[in-house]
């Protein structure tokens, strides 16, 4: 991404919920940078590092604890949401504006998904598509209007 468009960090005094995270997070790792740019890691000596990489990010931590964060022995979580990189627990808390936006917007989502579910459904049958598969979309469509 040029420097030209690259998107300013989002940033956030209050940190996405538990249920948001759960929602959200599909993967871990022992480093990850997030869309803030600070860098975390795990200490964990079981993920393949190189020898004295761990020591030197121990002593970048040291060094500037603003832009390199340790999670003890704990594997980093992450979120990517908008084509960014959020990592759990970074003082940033950079996914709670998506989680605002979400519920803010929840039962214009909920009518989206419906729809769009229904859609699917219709072009599935339409293409000869598995009728249970069908039934399964319709009644979570269905489930959704619950939500409004």
């Amino acid at each position: 991404m040029s420097e030209a468009v690259k998107k300013k960090p989002i940033r956030s005094d209050t940190p996405p919920s538990d249920e948001f995270i759960r929602s959200f997070v599909h993967s871990g790792g022992c480093r990850e940078v997030c869309d803030c740019g600070r860098e975390h890691f795990s200490e964990d000596p079981s993920w393949d590092y190189e020898p004295g990489e761990l020591e030197d990010l121990r002593g970048r931590v040291a060094e500037n604890p603003d832009a390199f964060v340790s999670h003890g022995e704990y594997t980093i979580e992450r979120m990517e949401l908008g084509g960014r990189i959020f990592v759990v627990d970074c003082p940033c808390n950079g996914a709670r504006p998506y989680e605002i936006f979400i519920w803010d917007n929840r039962s214009d989502i909920a009518k989206y998904l419906e729809e769009r579910v229904k859609e699917m459904a219709r072009e599935s049958l339409e293409a000869g598509g598995d009728a249970s598969r069908v039934l399964v979309a319709l009644k979570a469509a269905a489930e959704l209007e619950g939500i409004q």
